[in-house]
């Protein structure tokens, strides 16, 4: 597999309204203000994870990639389910949790231009950002805020569940590419040691919302170089275990990026991203 060195590309981030180059991400709105998200674009180094094999601890981090293959992509109904089924299987033996089940997956494939523009011929009703929600992510977010993820954790269990009582609940995504290399559009993590607290803007949207992050240069910014589907990124999302303070783990931000060097990608990105509910 290539290597690729560090590399420079331009991630979006909350910001002002009247920023120079800011715009709108339609359908998201700032807590408690209500008002309509604004972000621009800041360029910032973007460490590849490939280079001397670093696959980095998931406790420490936040985050890891490993080998994983899946055979069942696009292999006939219900193949989604399959892929979320496994990997919450894998996910427990790897986390040596109690248990562990999918809370919903997402299929996300990349159809627009650009990731760093606004679209003003989307309506702001509910299909329109629905159809949005299915492109990758055009800003650094975190999927759910600490006030109802235990909640939705719980929920992947069913009702009467054992676990409402457990001490430790946790959410944990797992991406993977459809097809590969993936050089249009790859994931981006941000190291959970390097985000503040205080660079989160708490959002709503439709699907019930979570945060946006402001620039810092403190933030580390890793990607999987030409990533393929035998190889999941995985990133903790919530972990009542883990303080919310700065320099621990206890989420990771995360977006997509175009690379200006690799322009003409042979196709554009498709994921699957399952969301994991944890029980320890």
């Amino acid at each position: 597999m290539s290597r690729s060195p560090t590399l420079k590309a331009d991630l979006n981030f909350v910001c002002d309204p009247s920023s120079p180059g800011s715009f709108a991400i339609p359908f998201i709105s700032r807590v408690p203000s209500g008002e309509t998200l604004y972000v621009r674009a800041h360029n910032v180094p973007l460490h590849n994870l490939r280079e001397d094999g670093y696959h980095p601890s998931f406790d420490v981090t936040g985050f890891t990639w490993k080998t994983v293959p899946f055979n069942g992509i696009n292999s006939g109904d219900g193949w989604e389910d399959r892929c979320a089924k496994e990997a919450c299987e894998w996910l427990k033996v790897f986390l040596g949790a109690r248990a562990c089940a999918p809370m919903n997956w997402n299929l996300r494939q990349r159809t627009v231009t650009s990731t760093t523009s606004d679209d003003d011929t989307l309506s702001n009703d509910d299909q329109a950002f629905k159809t949005l929600a299915q492109e990758p992510s055009s800003a650094a977010h975190i999927d759910v805020n600490r006030e109802r993820v235990a909640d939705e954790v719980l929920k992947a269990f069913g009702p009467g569940t054992p676990y409402s009582t457990a001490n430790r609940l946790a959410m944990i995504n797992i991406w993977r590419p459809l097809k590969g290399p993936v050089t249009d559009a790859p994931l981006v993590l941000c190291d959970g040691r390097s985000l503040d607290p205080v660079d989160l803007d708490q959002t709503t949207d439709m699907f019930g919302g979570g945060y946006y992050v402001k620039f810092n240069p403190k933030l580390k910014w890793v990607y999987l170089h030409d990533q393929m589907p035998d190889e999941i990124l995985l990133f903790r999302q919530f972990d009542s275990m883990v303080a919310h303070e700065n320099g621990n783990p206890a989420y990771v931000a995360h977006t997509s990026f175009i690379n200006k060097d690799r322009p003409d990608g042979e196709f554009l990105r498709s994921s699957i991203e399952v969301r994991c509910a944890v029980v320890y």
